[in-house]
């Protein structure tokens, strides 16, 4: 479901990218995923539809509604 992803500033919360997507009106879901993971920095993956959640160390996601 992934639309959109970017570089981010590393947070060790995820909100940064909860706030990136909650700014997006398509946006209904987001994952950060942490330095050294999806790439060298910090990554946010903003999403159009929501899947079902997974466990995983590298990465912090959440729903807007």
């Amino acid at each position: 479901g992934d639309y959109r992803s970017f570089d981010i500033a590393p947070d060790p919360t995820g909100a940064s990218c909860a706030k990136a997507c909650q700014a997006e009106s398509k946006c209904r879901a987001f994952t950060y995923a942490r330095p050294g993971y999806a790439s060298a920095a910090a990554r946010c993956f903003l999403k159009d539809r929501i899947t079902r959640p997974r466990r995983k160390p590298c990465c912090i996601s959440g729903v807007v509604r």
